[in-house]
């Protein structure tokens, strides 16, 4: 029996190319071959032959590849090279592997990425034309080597190499600032493909709900669909308390299940999808750092429930699991529990209270931001005895 190896050549067949480089042959055919890569390289030991299967924009010759096939059977002594050749549709490629270049090529850069994704883009032959607005655009992209990294995101997504050229028209109104909803475009269909595995990773932190067991009688399968039912029903989002302790949010370490979390919130907002289903994402901070967080409801009640609730909050008290979004490229805080709180109040915990002689409030400009009631309602909620309001330019 032949035994038979295949070759799968690393970024595009480097080795290889520098070989083919060495093949007698004009500069425009050394182009040729310098844009193609090397998909695999099949070696039968038995006839000691070699197969290589060559990936390109425009194609090559034949007559070009038959004198390298010669020029490697001569140099390796290989009675017998054969190349094969695929001619990608670099346009469709690009276009259908687009979402995913921007990702590796932002990396963890949200900036970057809303950026790269609110650009146009075309191919002409190996060449990428990538078109940004803005005039302050040209220093980001200069910063992040964006030609080099897009070109090594599309070499790694199609397997062959190209080059990208970045435009820049400074006149034009500068890139939308990043926001949790910039995720989104105008294609539907790759909103839902993004919902639906939102709400994968949001079940897979709890589990699927289970079917309930067959029951032998008519009468017990009934009770136990009601018994389904209710369970489901009484799973709500906001409840009256959480009783579990939070932690701080700069303490999270990657993807972790069943944690609390208590700050205020802000940038609150919601995005309908054509299932019914409504994404609401809102944003957390505490003392020590801030995370994104997202829900899903299936309903509109539930949804104007939430959200008058969340609306007139400031502070509140989640639990569930944080995930890591791959859009956002960072982690999100996937709620299942919602609850109203109330930040901790600093106490005066001094056996020997103190009276503050000194006390500025906003009547005194430039000097505090506190109102006279604040200050006096702080003071005896501490148990101070006294306080001693030093406005200055008014009557005391």
């Amino acid at each position: 029996m032949n035994k038979k190896f295949y070759i799968l050549p690393q970024n595009g067949g480097e080795k290889f190319r520098r070989i083919l480089q060495s093949v007698p042959a004009t500069p425009a055919e050394k182009q040729i071959l310098q844009e193609a890569s090397i998909k695999h390289v099949e070696i039968d030991l038995g006839n000691n032959s070699w197969e290589i299967l060559m990936e390109t924009y425009n194609g090559i010759p034949d007559e070009l590849l038959t004198r390298a096939a010669s020029y490697i059977s001569s140099r390796c002594n290989i009675p017998s090279v054969i190349f094969y050749q695929n001619i990608i549709d670099l346009p469709q490629e690009v276009d259908r592997h687009w979402p995913t270049i921007i990702q590796n090529a932002s990396g963890s850069n949200p900036t970057l990425y809303s950026i790269l994704l609110q650009a146009a883009h075309s191919v002409d032959g190996n060449r990428i034309l990538i078109d940004f607005k803005g005039a302050h655009i040209e220093e980001i992209l200069r910063s992040h080597n964006v030609e080099e990294t897009m070109s090594q995101a599309v070499q790694a997504m199609v397997h062959c190499p190209c080059k990208v050229i970045c435009h820049i028209d400074s006149s034009a109104p500068a890139t939308a600032a990043l926001n949790p909803f910039n995720n989104f475009n105008n294609n539907e269909q790759d909103n839902e493909a993004y919902l639906r595995k939102l709400q994968q990773q949001s079940q897979s932190q709890h589990g699927a709900p289970k079917a309930p067991s067959a029951a032998p009688a008519a009468e017990n399968g009934f009770n136990n669909q009601a018994k389904f039912r209710r369970s489901r029903a009484e799973r709500k989002l906001m409840t009256e308390t959480i009783p579990d302790e939070p932690i701080e949010i700069t303490s999270i370490d990657g993807e972790m299940k069943n944690i609390t979390l208590r700050g205020r919130i802000f940038n609150i907002n919601n995005r309908e999808f054509n299932t019914g289903t409504i994404l609401l994402t809102f944003d957390l901070a505490d003392d020590s750092d801030g995370i994104s967080c997202k829900v899903f409801l299936k309903t509109k009640e539930e949804f104007n429930t939430v959200n008058t609730a969340l609306q007139k909050a400031d502070t509140v008290k989640i639990k569930g699991a944080i995930r890591f979004d791959s859009y956002l490229n960072d982690y999100v805080m996937m709620p299942n529990n919602i609850a109203l709180s109330e930040l901790p109040k600093r106490e005066d915990r001094a056996g020997e209270k103190r009276v503050e002689l000194h006390a500025h409030t906003h009547m005194s400009n430039m000097d505090a931001v506190v109102s006279a009631t604040d200050l006096i309602n702080t003071a005896v909620r501490w148990g101070w005895p006294a306080i001693a309001i030093t406005d200055h330019g008014v009557v005391q």
